[in-house]
């Protein structure tokens, strides 16, 4: 059968339209394999069955295979066996951990050991692998959806949802805010620390927003100018994901010196979320789903809006980031640590018992997921909780982070 072009364009928009989402419970069983992938070779790693990081094209291989083909199989063929697929990773990670001894680690000895070369006792090693894998991993994970979800051998349950519902690709978008939230926090703190005024931080916010905003202006002419299919209610006509990214900082900076000194941000990200939460029960959520695109803020109605929600969201993702990324005594006691472990479990045991409340009775409670207009308290529910189970890693693997799939390092 022959289409025209634009009768092939509607179809491919027809493809990832009116999509309902999966389950959530789908989306943390896909978040296991990605564990399990992370595990099976940090101990592959640790008892010296992979090659040296020397041998540069055979450790690419050795961790596209063990980090990046596990994502694809996934999202893709093995998306309705994750349990099985998940079972066989962990498996293979509990027999290399018993029938195998982690290598002996060499000790190496400082060069200069005078008491001015020593570092001070608040200074220690900021790097976090486990944030430098789980970024990672989520950057691989968007790419892949991207490039996979025009084909049929990407679930639709994976696509984006057209309204109200839960998928794959929404919870990409709201943990790729949240995470740049995380490593964004060192920034704030320090410019409020410096207490710079107010007009420099938000020119230098101008400044670090510009590439994010000549890159949603670039997607927006080069999607016109070849015709590429649109999904209009997922941002609007003109606005991109790139505009809502570029305007974060400063909206982000005026927030940050307005507040109080002693209110955290994950504070402000609440009264922010709860505020326009309010907006969306009087009004706001009807104007977004049955008004016309009459005019140029009509026209990108989602975009505008959603913003706040994905602002309420980077709110939070600073608060995380002052507790991850902050300065940590090397002698804090082992007793702290477990303390610091238990509250976190407790807080996110019940923080996930709301979220699979709000799943499962959405419905009723009023309280539908919404990726379209970023419905916060529902969209925080279900999705923070997804972006923990990347926090593991912390506790389970200490050594250095795959090198060539992580980029720059946290």
């Amino acid at each position: 059968m022959d289409f025209t072009e634009a009768e092939y364009k509607r179809a491919k928009e027809r493809w990832v339209s009116d999509l309902s989402g999966g389950s959530i419970t789908e989306i943390n069983v896909l978040a296991v394999v990605l564990l399990a992938s992370y595990l099976l070779w940090t101990l592959l790693a640790n008892r010296s069955f992979l090659l040296p990081t020397t041998a540069t094209a055979t450790t690419f291989f050795q961790e596209y295979l063990l980090l990046t083909l596990p994502i694809l199989l996934a999202m893709t063929i093995a998306a309705n066996h994750l349990i099985p697929f998940s079972v066989a990773l962990l498996s293979a990670s509990a027999l290399i951990s018993v029938l195998s001894a982690p290598a002996p680690t060499k000790e190496t000895k400082e060069p200069n050991t005078s008491d001015d070369a020593k570092p001070a006792p608040n200074q220690v090693k900021n790097h976090k692998p486990f944030l430098s894998a789980y970024r990672a991993v989520m950057m691989l994970m968007t790419c892949a959806s991207i490039l996979a979800v025009d084909f049929p051998i990407f679930p639709r349950r994976f696509a984006k949802v057209e309204t109200f519902g839960t998928s794959l690709m929404d919870l990409g978008v709201g943990t790729f805010v949240f995470s740049s939230g995380i490593v964004a926090s060192r920034a704030y703190l320090r410019k409020s620390a410096e207490q710079t005024s107010l007009p420099k931080q938000l020119l230098s916010a101008v400044r670090s927003s510009l590439p994010a905003i000549i890159l949603g202006f670039a997607r927006f002419a080069l999607t016109k100018g070849v015709d590429y299919q649109e999904h209009v209610s997922e941002y609007g006509a003109h606005w991109n994901f790139f505009f809502t990214l570029g305007f974060l900082p400063p909206f982000v900076t005026l927030l940050a010196a307005l507040r109080p000194s002693r209110v955290p941000f994950g504070v402000l990200g609440i009264i922010v979320g709860s505020a326009y939460q309010f907006t969306l029960y009087h009004g706001l959520q009807h104007y977004i789903l049955e008004h016309p695109r009459v005019d140029v803020v009509s026209a990108n109605k989602e975009g505008i809006c959603s913003f706040v929600g994905y602002l309420a969201i980077f709110l939070l993702g600073l608060d995380a980031g002052s507790y991850l990324l902050q300065p940590v005594a090397s002698e804090r006691s082992r007793s702290d640590s477990h303390t610091l472990m238990s509250q976190a479990a407790t807080f996110w045991s019940l923080f996930g018992l709301w979220s699979y409340a709000i799943a499962g009775g959405g419905e009723k409670t009023g309280f539908e997921v919404s990726r379209r207009m970023v419905w916060s308290l529902s969209f925080l529910g279900t999705r923070v909780p997804n972006v923990t189970h990347t926090h593991p890693p912390s506790l389970l693997f200490l050594g250095q982070p795959p090198l060539h799939l992580l980029g720059r390092r946290l």
